[in-house]
């Protein structure tokens, strides 16, 4: 069992990191304004 549970949380984890790519690459394409002008490190801490 601790197997299984190590991988699914390993496999949760991947995911919700893709997803959030996901949605940061969604919100910069949408809304190009709001990063024009912003470094990159400086947009990824904005959120």
């Amino acid at each position: 069992m601790g197997v299984t549970d190590e991988v699914a949380s390993r496999w949760v984890t991947t995911v919700a990191v893709l997803l959030l790519a996901l949605i940061a690459a969604v919100v910069s394409w949408a809304n190009p304004r709001a990063i024009r002008g912003a470094s990159p490190g400086s947009a990824v801490r904005f959120r």
